[in-house]
């Protein structure tokens, strides 16, 4: 196959030129940036917030609410006292103590169904 490209030649007596040193030195930079980007990152995700301390509540506000209990427990006192006054109610024996099942027409289920033992039970 004739190809219409010549064929690359490399001189052997010439040196090539390679510096590592700025390659090493750029990839040295970037590597800092990086780390000092990772640092940041995580400083930033592992920061210990202080605790949260609530305000001091106001006087006004701290006595109403004592104003407020002890007017509840006022009321509830009164509530404890007519409890006491108020009469036991009687049970009904005719109610009876279980609660009936609701059947339609006595029906009980078949327990077999769907189990295909033989097609004449079910």
């Amino acid at each position: 196959m004739p190809t219409d490209r010549p064929k690359l030649h490399l001189p052997a007596d010439q040196p090539t030129q390679a510096s590592p040193e700025p390659e090493i030195a750029t990839r040295d930079a970037a590597t800092i940036r990086r780390d000092d980007f990772v640092t940041k990152v995580l400083a930033n995700r592992n920061k210990v917030e202080p605790p949260y301390i609530p305000p001091p509540v106001p006087a006004a506000i701290a006595t109403q609410t004592q104003l407020e209990m002890a007017e509840g427990a006022k009321r509830v006192a009164l509530a404890a006292e007519a409890q006491k006054n108020r009469p036991v109610p009687k049970r009904d024996p005719s109610q009876g103590t279980s609660t009936p099942v609701y059947r339609p027409k006595d029906y009980v289920p078949n327990m077999k169904q769907g189990t295909k033992l033989n097609a004449k039970t079910l």
